[in-house]
C-alpha cells in the first residue's frame, strides 16, 4: 500500500484516528502507535471551552449568593423575626 499523501511512497504505517496508509515522512509515533499529522494537530489543540467559560465554583458561588440576596430581601419585606426564626 502507498501513502494516501505521496503518490507511489510505500506506506510504513496506518494512523490508528483516521486509519489513513502514512510513509515515513507523514507518520508521527506517539506512546507507541502512528498517528497522521491532521490527526496529531487535532490531538493537540485546546478543546473548546463548553458555556460561558465559568468554572463550576464560580457559578455556584454565584447562585448561593443570588439565594442568600432574595432570602434578606424577602426577610425585610415580611419583617426579621422569620428570618431569625430561620438563623436561630
Amino acid at each position: 500500500m502507498h501513502c494516501a499523501n505521496h503518490d507511489g511512497v510505500p506506506g510504513i504505517g496506518v494512523c490508528v484516528d483516521c486509519t489513513k496508509v502514512v510513509c515515513e515522512a507523514c507518520t508521527t509515533r506517539l506512546q507507541g502507535r502512528n498517528f497522521c499529522a491532521d490527526c496529531l494537530s487535532r490531538r493537540a489543540a485546546p478543546a473548546p471551552e463548553v458555556g460561558g467559560g465559568d468554572s463550576l465554583p464560580v457559578q455556584l458561588v454565584v447562585g448561593v449568593m443570588g439565594l442568600v440576596a432574595a432570602a434578606a430581601l424577602w426577610a425585610a419585606a415580611t419583617g426579621f423575626g422569620f428570618l431569625l426564626y430561620l438563623v436561630g
